[in-house]
Parts: structure tokens; C-alpha cells; sequence
């Protein structure tokens, strides 16, 4: 159209482009634009489609009439004589036949109900556009009979591969393409494939023509070459997609064996008929049942489901090839455990962009929804169970709501505690005090009146010890106490820790046996805090102890750590009852042998001090057998290797809200 030679033609003697041709391009290439990037404006699509087929049309009649409608040389003047041209202007058969092609397959590309008919008509024209191509690039006269009349340009040829190609690819989820565009294995070969099956025979003719050209090869070496190259070569290509699927598909089954759930697949027969065919080894986990026995029939999943729910989950495995389904059910398991499960099944596609086959993944949702089915549901919540899904989202709300609201209870809980304590313990420090001066000073030899001070003073030091230990539970809970670590010889803080409590032993005549380690035991400790621990350790052996029993403390290392234990000849703790033990206010059955109080709130302080430190407490007991008391501690620096405190360091962050400060 711009009269360049250039673009007419790509070499001189080859055949030129027409203007007609160049026109039905332009509108081509305009039409599946606006197809890919505005396809609503579908009046402008079927404009130029129109000058297209009309184009198209009129070049053929004028072939097959023999009559010159004029449209050859309407816009510009073709001299005669020009190569690969019998009528000046007009464009090759071949290339109105394209047009025709390339123009219906443009106008039907989004009409519902036409399934391939796009595609095949942009193929059919593509086809053309190669053949011609080929033909320049291996010196043929003509590729087909009716080119004696008018070739088709190299450049128009070209031009239609790309606009064929285009058209398939602007709707690449329908019809053939939606092979080439799948994300599964079949897309990856196709698209893996594809580019070689055009390429490498295009290569190889090329240097088989040019062998025989040159003189090196005759026409049966030449075609001996291509076929036996093209068939070494295509063969790699497959088993290198072969390979390259099987590992994909390995990954895939590992993927779907180690996620905590069941995955069942089943696929279309020949009838339509869904038929299993896969599932996961997480069925011997959920259920109990071997892959075999899950597969051995197609309705043994029905064996599995409770008759209330096997009606609905039936009816939408059905519905699953339009769309996809997820319900809860109730499911037995192979010893006969009832249990919820989470039953989400969709579909996944054929090529065709129809479904194949339909995938169902059960998780077991008992753990998540038993509190709840356990207080509320019955036969009536069953059967309306779809109601329950939407109001369990309105639940977690609430619940999320009332921890917000929880924690700001406890957290003036906590600061309405330190405050009493604060209050109390002043008052308490000087009805104590003065008890101490009033018994240093005698009461006048008065012996009642000296017994009713000395109840004074023990009762204000027991209310001392309450007050104390209601004041470290609020610290505790609040982040406020704080350690001061630094290297504790743990031996010596037990000795001394035994000797203030031999009195309180002796006046049950209970002995207390001690065990140090023989070497210096340093531990990275607050030792005050640690002196808590041990001395309510002991006070509680004291106080469970029989008359005239044992109480062994010992000190050992074990791998970097520390361990104290405590173990008395006392009544011994039930199984059930030593994890309470470490909650507020939680005491055991076992009764006092004197007259020992506690509040149940000592071994929950000790348990915050000890992982505070990087440690941990425990109990070991038997009805009847007494208990023992075990405390583990990190070692200090000069205790261990610089490895070993390297490897204990980590194991030494506090697990409690507990703040830590090194001296030194």
C-alpha cells in the first residue's frame, strides 16, 4: 500500500504481496485485537471480519466466473508481468481461501455451542500459510494445483502462520488449545513438544535439501537422513517428557501421601460411569482400611458413611460435575470409632474443558467440633447441620471477643491481687514485729499469755507466707518478677537451705539425708529464687512425712544440667492428680501428717522460677510409695565446657513471662 518494493516482495523474484491481501490482514489483525483486549465490542469485530469475507468471497468467484469484478486494482494499479501473477492485482486462491478461513473463525470464536470449529478453521488456514513457506524454503514451483495461476507471497504466508496461531491462542482454555494451556502433565508435554515438532523437521529438511543441493547426498540418502534423524530425535524428546512426567507424577503422590488426608480420586469409563481409582495410604490412618479393601468396590465408601448424612453427601458427589461440594458427614472407621470428617470433592478437567474425573479429600474435623456436638447437637442439629456450619464462624468471633475480654479481667484480677497483698502485708510486718518484742520482753512470767503471743507470731507468719505467695503469683502472671542470674554453688544453697529446716523436721523426727554432688555444682541462678524452690520442696516432704521418716535430698550432673530431687516416705500422689498439682489452688488427696497449711499456690510459683531459668520440675510417684520432687537446672560457666554452654544456652530462655538480669 506505501509502494515500497520492500514490503511487496521480500526478494525481487519472488511473488508480491497485493493490496486486497494486505487490507484483509490489517482487518484480521485488528479484529483479534479487539477480540483479545475489548471483546465487548463485538460490532466492531464483525465490521472488519466483514471486509474479510468479502474480500475473500469475491477473489474466489472472480477465480471460478473468470469475471473481473474490479476489486483487484480498486485502490492501486499492478503493472502485468509482475512474478508469480497471472491477473494483475489479485491475490492467490490460496490466500482468499485463507481470508475465508481466518474471517469465520474470527466470527464464530465466542459464539456458544461452536466447540472446535474456531480452532480447526484457524488450523486448516495455518496449514496453508506453512505449506507455502515451505514451499519458498525448499524451491518448489507451486504447493498446490491452483497456484499456477497466483503464488501466495512468503510474507503473506508467514503472516497467516501468526495470525492462525493467534486465533488459537486467544481463547486458550476452550476447545484443543485447553490441552496446550493445562497446568498437568499433559499441558507440559504438549507445550515441551510442540515447538519441536515444528522446528526440528523444518532444520532437519533444510540440511537434508542442502546436502543433496551441494552434492553430498542423493535424493534416497537425503530422505534417509531426515527420517532416521527425526525419528532419533523425536524419540529422545519423548522420553525426556516420559521422565519428566513420571517424576512429576512421583512428586505428586509423595505430596498427596504426606498431607493428613484422605485423597480419593475416580475417573470416567467408556460409559460415563464414575469408577475408582485412587486413594491415599492416609485412609489406613483416618479409617482403617487398606487401600485394597477402599478400592474393592465402587460403593464400599458407602459402607463408611452414617445413614443420616449418606443421603445428602450422595446426592452431592452427583452435582460435583457442575460444581464443586464440601459438607461434614459422620463416617465409622474399621473398629467401629465414630467420627466427623471434612468431605470437600470437586472435579478436574479433561482436555476438552469437560470434567474427567472428581477428587474428594476427608479430614477429620472430630477434634474441632465435639465440644461442641457434645453439649448441643441432636437428632434435629443433625439433620439441619448446614444451619450449624454458618453459626460456628458467628461463635469463633464471640469466642475470640470473650478472650480479649478474659484477659482484661485477669489482668485486674492480677493488679486487684498485688494491691490486697501490698495492703495486708504491711499490717501483718508489724503484728509480727511486735509479737517478737513482746516475747523478748516477757509478759511477767504470765505462761497463757506468752502461749497467745507465740500464736500471734506463728499465725502472722503464716499469713506472710500466704500474703508473699499471692504477691509472686501476680508478678508472675503480670511479667513483673524478675531474675538476677549469676553463679550459684547449688550444693552450698541446699546445705544451708536443709539447716533452716532441720527444727521444723526434728519436731516430727523426721531426718533429713543430703547427697551433694562431690565436685563444685555451679548453676546459672538467682539463688533467692532458687532458695524458694528448695526450701517449699522441703517444707512440703516435711509436711507429708511420717513421724520418724526419711527425707532424701540429692544432687547430681547429668549432660550440662543440674538435678535436685526431693523424696519422702510420705502416702504418694496419684497419677491423675500430679499434673493439677501445678495449677493455683490445686491440691492433692494426700493429708497432712501435723498441722501444716498450704493454699495450693507454692509448687505453681515453683514452676514459674524454675523455667524461668531454663529448667524444668517434675514428680514421680506411686500410691503408697512416697514422692519425689525433681528440679533441673542449667550449669553455670564454670561448670562446663565453652561447648556445652553453647548448646545450653538456647535450652536456658525462660518459658515464663519472667524477665532476666546477669550480674557480672
Amino acid at each position: 500500500m506505501a509502494g515500497l518494493d520492500a514490503l511487496k516482495s521480500v526478494l525481487p523474484r519472488l511473488a508480491q504481496m497485493k493490496v486486497n491481501t494486505a487490507i484483509g490482514l490489517i482487518c484480521c489483525g485488528t479484529a483479534l485485537w479487539f477480540l483479545v483486549r475489548h471483546p465487548e465490542r463485538r460490532a466492531l469485530v464483525r465490521f472488519f471480519v466483514a471486509v474479510v469475507l468479502a474480500i475473500g468471497t469475491l477473489t474466489i468467484v472472480e477465480y471460478l466466473s473468470g469475471h473481473d469484478f474490479g476489486i483487484d486494482q480498486l485502490l492501486f494499479t499492478d503493472p502485468a508481468g509482475v512474478a508469480g501473477t497471472l491477473s494483475p492485482g489479485r491475490m492467490a486462491p490460496t490466500t482468499a481461501i485463507n481470508f475465508l478461513l481466518t474471517g469465520l473463525a474470527l466470527l464464530l470464536l465466542d459464539l456458544p455451542g461452536r466447540g472446535n470449529v474456531p480452532a480447526l478453521l484457524a488450523t486448516i488456514a495455518g496449514f496453508v500459510g506453512i505449506q507455502t513457506f515451505l514451499g519458498y524454503v525448499f524451491g518448489g514451483k507451486s504447493q498446490f494445483a491452483f497456484e499456477r495461476y497466483t503464488q501466495m507471497p512468503v510474507h503473506a504466508a508467514v503472516a497467516f502462520v501468526a495470525l492462525a496461531a493467534g486465533i488459537l491462542f486467544a481463547r486458550p482454555d476452550r476447545g484443543m488449545m485447553a490441552v496446550i494451556s493445562a497446568s498437568g502433565g499433559a499441558g507440559r508435554i504438549a507445550r515441551n513438544l510442540l515447538p519441536a515438532a515444528f522446528l526440528l523437521p523444518l532444520l532437519l529438511g533444510i540440511l537434508a535439501s542442502a546436502g543433496f543441493r551441494a552434492g553430498y547426498l542423493d535424493i534416497a540418502s537425503a530422505w534417509a537422513l531426515f527420517v532416521g534423524v527425526s525419528m532419533t530425535l523425536f524419540a529422545v524428546l519423548i522420553w525426556l517428557n516420559a521422565r519428566s512426567v513420571m517424576a512429576f507424577d512421583r512428586k505428586r503422590r509423595q505430596l498427596i501421601e504426606t498431607v493428613p488426608a484422605m485423597i480419593w480420586e475416580r475417573r470416567y469409563d467408556q460409559n460415563g460411569e464414575l469408577a475408582r481409582s485412587y486413594v491415599s495410604p492416609y485412609v489406613r490412618t483416618l479409617l482403617g482400611y487398606t487401600e485394597e479393601e477402599w478400592l474393592s468396590s465402587g460403593d464400599f465408601w458407602q459402607r463408611t458413611v452414617d445413614t443420616k448424612d449418606l443421603g445428602v453427601l450422595s446426592e452431592r458427589l452427583r452435582d460435583v460435575v457442575t460444581s464443586s461440594t464440601s459438607m461434614l458427614c459422620r463416617m465409622t472407621s474399621k473398629d467401629g470409632t465414630q467420627l466427623w470428617t471434612e468431605v470437600s470433592t470437586s472435579g478436574f478437567g479433561g482436555s476438552d474443558g469437560d470434567r474427567s474425573g472428581t477428587r474428594t479429600v476427608m479430614v477429620d474435623a472430630t477434634a474441632s467440633i465435639n465440644a461442641t456436638i457434645r453439649r448441643e447437637v441432636d437428632d434435629k442439629i443433625f439433620n439441619e447441620f448446614s444451619t450449624l456450619n454458618n453459626e460456628m464462624a458467628t461463635m469463633q468471633r464471640t469466642l475470640v471477643q470473650q478472650q480479649v475480654e478474659l484477659r482484661a479481667m485477669n489482668e485486674e484480677k492480677n493488679h486487684f491481687i498485688g494491691m490486697a497483698a501490698h495492703d495486708l502485708r504491711n499490717p501483718l510486718s508489724s503484728i509480727l514485729m511486735f509479737s517478737e518484742v513482746l516475747l523478748r520482753q516477757g509478759t511477767g512470767g504470765d505462761a497463757k499469755q506468752i502461749r497467745m503471743i507465740e500464736q500471734i507470731k506463728s499465725v502472722s507468719q503464716k499469713m506472710t507466707e500466704i500474703v508473699n505467695d499471692f504477691l509472686d503469683v501476680s508478678k508472675i502472671e503480670s511479667g513483673e518478677l524478675s531474675l538476677n542470674l549469676d553463679d550459684v554453688d547449688l550444693n552450698v544453697l541446699v546445705a544451708e537451705v536443709l539447716e533452716l529446716q532441720r527444727p521444723a523436721a526434728a519436731r516430727k523426727e523426721t531426718r533429713l539425708e543430703f547427697t551433694p554432688e562431690p565436685e563444685r555444682l555451679d548453676v546459672r541462678a538467682d539463688s533467692g529464687k532458687i532458695e524458694q524452690v528448695v526450701t517449699n520442696l522441703i517444707t512440703n516432704a516435711v509436711k507429708f512425712s511420717p513421724h520418724g521418716s526419711t527425707i532424701r535430698v540429692r544432687i547430681v550432673r547429668r549432660d550440662g544440667m543440674a538435678i535436685l530431687s526431693v523424696t519422702d516416705e510420705g502416702p504418694g500422689i496419684a497419677a491423675d492428680e500430679i499434673p493439677r498439682l501445678f495449677r493455683p489452688f490445686q491440691r492433692g488427696s494426700a493429708v497432712v501428717t501435723g498441722q501444716e497449711q498450704s493454699v495450693g499456690l507454692g509448687l505453681v510459683i515453683c514452676k514459674k522460677i524454675v523455667e524461668g531459668h531454663g529448667g524444668r520440675i517434675w514428680i514421680e510417684s506411686e500410691m503408697g510409695n512416697g514422692a519425689t520432687f525433681y528440679v533441673e537446672l542449667p550449669l553455670g560457666a564454670s561448670s562446663v565446657s565453652a561447648s556445652v554452654t553453647a548448646s545450653t544456652a538456647l535450652a536456658a530462655e525462660p518459658s515464663a513471662p519472667i524477665s532476666r538480669q546477669s550480674d557480672g
